[in-house]
């Protein structure tokens, strides 16, 4: 669930996420307060919501993203769970080595 933390107006993405049902509950509350009270929001909303039933309602059975796009992304996917275990061994290996130093002094 996506959180709202937001006190001036709703970002893009907690509009897309409030639109989508995607906040948390506390969030959603804290949304809703807001859109009460700011008719800029509201209007976003609003055209979200507008954006959100064309593409429901949109026939995208001859859409289809490019081979070469859906092989990018898949690296991608790829690259970044790799570079996260990466990163992961490297702090730990940084830990285990402090650990180490730590022993030798006694």
């Amino acid at each position: 669930m996506t959180r709202f933390n937001s006190t001036d107006h709703l970002n893009p993405e907690a509009v897309a996420a409030y639109v989508d049902g995607e906040l948390t509950p506390a969030a959603a509350a804290r949304a809703e307060r807001h859109l009460g009270q700011c008719p800029e929001c509201c209007e976003e909303v609003r055209a979200q919501r507008g954006t959100s039933e064309r593409l429901r309602v949109c026939d995208t059975s001859g859409v289809h993203a490019p081979a070469s796009l859906v092989e990018r992304l898949a690296r991608m996917r790829a690259e970044d769970i790799q570079d996260a275990e990466e990163e992961r061994l490297g702090v730990r290996s940084r830990v285990e080595s402090a650990l180490r130093s730590l022993t030798q002094r006694g």
